[in-house]
């Protein structure tokens, strides 16, 4: 459409609508993978144990300790299905607590972790009269991401007796 302004034509073109709606969706589609990729961030890479979610299979976890203040010896076995990787000891004295890992304790940890019907013995640990140690095993699981491990709950821990 040319207009006629004065001395001076204008030519007005516009786009038409089936461009424009063309362009309006695809705009609309752009934005919504852009949010929907920038919220995928958020969410963290589910780890795996048994084609399941590992958090579940810290149920199945089963596993007998011991400890021996006279020598300092402590003694893990497993006696579940489930393998344990490592273990972490949270260990509580006074008001605080620290939580270790036990190959920063101990070097001798299997590398490949306790195996069904493995025994595990400690070299010589001082664990400085804590008021008490818990014992928290970690899995270890396939993930997309960096670290297929898990910490497993508290709840799933057990109480260590130092007598």
């Amino acid at each position: 459409m040319i207009m006629k302004i004065g001395d001076y034509m204008i030519n007005k073109k516009a786009v038409s609508p089936v461009i424009a709606t063309v362009l309006l969706i695809v705009m609309v589609i752009i934005i919504g993978l852009i949010i929907f990729l920038w919220f995928r961030s958020f969410i963290p890479e589910q780890k795996e144990k048994f084609g399941r979610n590992i958090e579940l299979a810290c149920t199945d976890v089963a596993f007998q300790s011991g400890y021996d203040s006279s020598t300092g010896i402590l003694t893990i076995s497993n006696t579940g299905t489930v393998p344990i990787y490592s273990i972490n000891l949270k260990i509580a004295k006074d008001r605080g607590h620290t939580t270790t890992s036990i190959t920063e304790l101990d070097g001798s940890w299997p590398s490949l972790g306790l195996r069904q019907g493995i025994l595990y013995n400690s070299i010589s640990l001082d664990f400085d009269s804590p008021d008490e140690v818990l014992i928290i095993p970690i899995l270890a699981g396939t993930s997309e991401g960096e670290d297929p491990t898990h910490v497993c709950n508290e709840e799933y821990g057990q109480e260590l007796n130092l007598l």
